[in-house]
C-alpha cells in the first residue's frame, strides 16, 4: 500500500528540491501556504486554550510545541486574528524567500539570477561538456557571452 503524501506536502518536496530555482509563482505560493498554517496554528492554539478539563491539554501541546498559555493572551474565548499572529512570521518568511543567489559579477540579488554554465566557455568550446557552473544574472550572462 502507497502511504498517503498530501499534495501540498508532495509541492513542498518538489520545492525543496530545486530551492535554487524558485520562482516568483512558488514563493508566493509558500507563503499563502504559511499564512493558512499559521492561522490554523493559532486557532490550535486558542483550542487547546480555551479546552475544558475533559481534554488532556499537555497531550495535544506536546504534538505542536506549545505550552497553554504562553502567548500571553487572556483567559477565556480567543479569536485569532490573522492579521495579527501572521504579521511576524510571514515577514520573516519574506525575508526568507528573499533571492538567495547572487550575481558573481555584478553582485545583484534577484530571482533571476541563476545558475548556468559559464557562458564565455561555452561559446569558446561547444564540444566541451564540463562548463564551470556560474551564478549569473541575466545581464552578466549576455555580458559574458559577448566577451567570449
Amino acid at each position: 500500500m502507497t502511504p498517503y503524501i498530501s499534495e501540498q506536502r508532495a509541492r513542498i518536496a518538489e520545492l525543496q528540491a530545486r530551492a535554487d530555482r524558485l520562482t516568483l509563482e512558488d514563493a508566493q505560493w509558500l507563503l499563502d501556504q504559511l499564512t493558512r498554517s499559521d492561522w490554523n496554528l493559532e486557532v490550535l492554539r486558542d483550542r487547546i486554550d480555551d479546552a475544558g478539563s475533559m481534554m488532556n491539554t499537555t497531550y495535544v501541546s506536546s504534538a505542536i510545541d506549545y505550552t497553554r498559555w504562553s502567548r500571553g493572551t487572556p483567559r477565556g474565548p480567543v479569536m485569532a486574528n490573522p492579521q495579527e499572529c501572521a504579521r511576524g512570521r510571514i515577514g520573516e518568511a519574506v525575508a526568507m524567500f528573499e533571492p538567495l543567489l547572487v550575481c558573481e559579477e555584478c553582485g545583484q540579488r534577484s530571482l533571476e539570477v541563476k545558475r548556468v554554465a559559464d557562458p564565455f566557455t561555452e561559446a569558446l568550446y561547444p564540444e566541451r561538456d564540463d562548463h564551470e557552473q556560474m551564478t549569473l544574472c541575466p545581464s552578466c550572462i549576455v555580458a559574458r557571452f559577448e566577451e567570449s
